[in-house]
């Protein structure tokens, strides 16, 4: 069949490339205008990609994309290895408190990659223009969707979406169209305008701004520096530490839009002094040189659309454009893989018939809901708790009538249970690695009975021994930022 993909993001892009392999024709539309780089060093320092903001920030390559590239995309998997991709196995994560780094059973599927977004997208882009069934048209206005009369249709409206609209150009046709234009997709409209049911749609406040900048390390200490976790969250901020290739890392800090007194974080010398006081951070930073400015995002709410039952046969919506969440957790890429391939597998099946959106439909419910309302989930309890750090109350454990705070518990148990025992139990640690990295579902660590025992052992150890100073006041911390402004 004819497919028309508006979008060339890396769902769009990995769709194209796995629809292909079928034997389906795609074309890909890209707004963008500029071309592919030389190189991937070329892609980082100036290709230019304004529907792409996120192209220099912080990405995390989990293992379950790893996984799903070496499987359903073997040929851009390697041409992404030869790019400057690296494999990282968790074993390789093991710091020296580790009761047992022998490698197990299983550990070759625990292989996460160390990659910059734009290496990663350099790449993706070189694989897709390799294909012969495959036109990329950069440069191009998508202004909306082109419908035909389908008598077949069950829905009143009886209309199909049979191609797109293109500025000063005739309709592109298409047996499929696959919108992944992102998260500010115009879908919605231009089914309005047909007069046509849109998807519903639903918000939920991801509470943050977040900052990142590259640094170029010392290629020598570049494994030595690998840690199964460089990120923590003191309630007021948080932070994270990514491996990336060429010997280059980033350094993500967040905080919430409604703290003023942080604001400095998106200038340069609040986000240097910001990542000497923390200690991860600074051990990353002392001696590295930095590549790149600060680069900011905020605004970024999660998002899903739905389509409603009597949508018009035609059109599915793919990756951001469907689904999108906080990217803080770094799932981003790995879900637009996955629902690629769920597309994939529903038009293997079912071709353009009704029938395979409809699966396409379930199929994302069942693979990538979880994690969407997991991500709603976790994103509420932290914009509490970041209030509570701004108004004094983020320590109290207690509810004012004496019952523990559920929440408040929780974030204890992470913090001084999850976390202390990933450090030093290889089973835990395990356990940690594949609920990061999507390879189980949500909540399967907490409900592994062994993991869990292990986890309460070193949290009431770690409750029975004299608490330590907090590593890092809000107070002070605010205080130094101030002062280097």
């Amino acid at each position: 069949m004819d497919v028309v993909v508006i979008g060339g993001s890396v769902a769009g892009l990995a769709c194209a490339l796995l629809l292909e392999q079928q034997g389906h024709r795609c074309i890909v539309l890209e707004r963008d205008r500029e071309t592919l780089p030389d190189s991937p060093v070329a892609a980082f320092a100036t290709w230019h990609r304004p529907g792409v903001p996120q192209l220099r920030h912080s990405h995390a390559f989990l293992a379950r994309l790893r996984n799903a590239l070496r499987e359903r995309i073997p040929g851009f998997y390697d041409r992404l290895l030869r790019a400057g991709a690296e494999e990282i196995g968790v074993a390789e994560l093991f710091g020296p408190t580790i009761d047992d780094p022998t490698p197990q059973p299983g550990d070759d599927e625990l292989v996460m990659l160390a990659c910059r977004r734009a290496t990663f997208e350099w790449a993706l882009r070189a694989e897709v223009l390799s294909r012969a069934g495959i036109q990329i048209r950069t440069g191009v206005r998508v202004v909306g969707f082109h419908a035909v009369p389908d008598p077949e249709a069950t829905a009143a409206h009886r209309q199909r979406i049979a191609g797109v609209r293109v500025a000063g150009e005739e309709p592109v046709r298409a047996d499929l169209v696959i919108d992944a234009s992102g998260r500010h997709s115009r879908a919605p409209r231009w089914l309005d305008r047909l007069g046509l049911p849109s998807p519903t749609s639903e918000r939920s406040a991801s509470g943050i701004f977040y900052c990142s900048r590259f640094y170029r390390g010392d290629p020598a200490q570049g494994a030595e520096r690998r840690e199964l976790a460089i990120a923590a969250d003191f309630g007021f901020l948080k932070y994270a530490v990514f491996h990336g290739d060429a010997g280059i890392f980033s350094v993500t800090l967040a905080a919430s839009p409604d703290d003023d007194e942080l604001s400095g974080l998106r200038s340069q010398a609040g986000f240097e002094t910001a990542a000497r006081l923390l200690p991860q951070v600074a051990r990353f930073v002392a001696g590295a040189e930095p590549v790149s400015r600060i680069h900011t995002m905020a605004g970024l709410d999660n998002q899903r659309r739905v389509p409603v039952p009597d949508a018009a046969q035609g059109l599915v919506l793919l990756g951001d454009a469907s689904l999108h969440t906080n990217p803080l957790y770094g799932r981003g890429c790995t879900m637009a893989v996955l629902h690629a391939s769920l597309l994939a597998d529903a038009t293997s099946s079912h071709g353009a018939e009704p029938e395979m959106e409809a699966t396409f439909a379930r199929h994302t419910e069942r693979e990538l809901l979880p994690w969407y309302r997991l991500a709603c989930s976790q994103d509420r309890d932290a914009i509490e708790h970041s209030a509570a750090y701004r108004d004094g109350s983020a320590e109290e454990q207690t509810r004012s009538d004496g019952t523990l705070d559920p929440k408040a518990y929780m974030r204890s148990l992470v913090r001084r249970g999850v976390l202390p025992a990933m450090r030093t139990d290889a089973r835990v640690a395990r356990r940690g690695f594949r609920s990061f990295h999507m390879l189980d579902p949500p909540g399967s660590m907490m409900r592994d009975a062994d993991v869990m025992k292990r986890i309460l052992a070193r949290f009431r150890e770690n409750e029975a021994s004299p608490r330590s100073p907090a590593p890092l006041s809000r107070e002070n911390f605010v205080a130094s930022l101030a002062g280097s402004e």
